[in-house]
């Protein structure tokens, strides 16, 4: 029975990465596109970054209520959900002609793309046992930048081809029909794990308070709020969501500016970024399940300082550097600003267990998108008043250093 639960948990496993990925083309769209949206509507660099605070904003009115449905209703409908929403406010682009209008839809879009996250780990973490949770979870992962991928090798020609607002309709029905493909085959795991695991994060009797033992009880929102160790580690996805969506949206366009790429080529450079994301991702997710004994915290410590001490090299990138060195920070940062999120989510999971993980990664995620409504327009006002992304790179560096710092916090109180 076990195997046989395991066998079909890859598979769970593969439809809801390939969920993920599919609705990862849009939450990962605005990058690729930045250089056409900027130049249709003669944007600055700061106010590119309102299409960050816009795919924010989406997160910010769904993902504690979504989470608590996903808690409710279960992981099939709230996966159906998730594309198509976002692919019917995505073909409804096609009807942007402004740049305000351009902002409401993709806000709208995020509605749809932030609730692929809770779903699809909800449904992992049901098919996997603790010690290979965060493998399993972080292959799951690798779905965003999987989806980055696809839409910074597809999106720039498909812009250049039939235009912006098509080529993110395109996207539109890549997400409804990776979704509607998901469901089709998606089963229920036979049984919930009522409790956490006893992992990573708490290894100590009594460590969460309020949480209902029984299996079929109801964890309350309070309950789960009351977790000192899910805001530590809130607080650090606030830094990792800042390095993330500041990164992937301004590498494009400081390649093309500053390094003197072409936007295909720009664009490629994120690709790269996207692909060692999705090899990192399993990689970390491995690490912390073997090398460190299923314990979360080590390997998001290391991540946060890869992506730290990475952003402040990039600063002193310029046209004319060698190759190499271009491709070796963008690698970095993707295995860092781009990996991190597999473990991230399962350390929130573990933390309550399956019946709440809803809640909690749509608290939590609600709490890290502060990162990205603050984090991009202020890297491009920096770049903006100095005429340089230098200051930029390096603030956003200094930033996610100090930033993730209680991740060390986590799990260390006393009993």
């Amino acid at each position: 029975m076990r195997e046989r639960r395991l066998a079909y948990g890859w598979i769970i496993l593969f439809l809801a990465t390939l969920a993920q990925s599919s609705v990862s083309v849009l939450s990962q769209s605005t990058a690729p596109i930045a250089p056409y949206v900027q130049d249709a509507f003669s944007l600055s660099r700061s106010q590119l970054g309102f299409l960050n605070i816009a795919l924010a904003s989406g997160s910010y009115l769904t993902l504690i209520p979504s989470g608590r449905l996903l808690d409710r209703v279960g992981e099939r409908a709230m996966l159906l959900a998730s594309g198509l929403i976002a692919g019917t406010f995505a073909v409804s682009m096609l009807a942007a002609n402004s740049f305000p209008m351009t902002l409401g839809i993709v806000a709208l879009m995020s509605i749809g793309t932030v609730i692929a996250t809770p779903a699809g780990s909800k449904a992992v973490m049901g098919w996997f046992a603790p010690n290979l949770r965060g493998t399993a979870m972080s292959i799951r992962q690798i779905g965003i930048p999987v989806g980055g991928m696809i839409a910074s090798l597809l999106l720039p020609s498909l812009a250049l081809a039939i235009g912006w607002r098509a080529a993110i309709a395109v996207g539109g029905a890549l997400a409804i029909g990776g979704s509607v493909i998901c469901v089709l085959f998606y089963r229920d795991p036979p049984e919930a794990d009522p409790t956490p695991s006893s992992s990573s994060l708490q290894r100590r009797e009594g460590s969460r308070p309020g949480l209902p033992q029984g299996p079929g009880e109801i964890v309350s929102f309070r309950a789960v709020a009351a977790q000192r160790d899910l805001w530590l580690i809130s607080l650090y996805g606030i830094a990792m969501i800042a390095a993330q969506f500041t990164f992937s949206l301004y590498l494009v366009v400081f390649a093309h500016e500053q390094l003197g790429l072409s936007t295909v080529a720009s664009g490629a450079l994120l690709a790269l970024a996207q692909g060692v994301a999705v090899a990192a991702r399993i990689c970390w997710g491995v690490l912390s399940d073997r090398a460190f004994g299923s314990d979360r915290r080590a390997p998001l410590a290391i991540i946060a300082g890869i992506a730290g001490l990475g952003s402040i090299g990039l600063s002193f990138l310029h046209a004319g550097v060698p190759l190499w060195t271009v491709l070796g920070g963008t690698a970095l940062l993707g295995a860092s600003a781009l990996g991190w999120q597999g473990i991230y989510v399962t350390a929130i999971s573990e933390l309550v267990g399956q019946r709440a993980a809803g809640t909690a990664l749509g608290l939590s995620l609600t709490v890290a998108q502060l990162g990205q409504l603050v984090a991009p327009p202020v890297f491009g006002y920096l770049a903006d008043r100095s005429g340089s992304y230098q200051p930029s790179w390096v603030t956003l560096g200094v930033f996610i250093l100090l930033a993730s710092v209680p991740i060390y916090a986590v799990g260390r109180r006393g009993s």
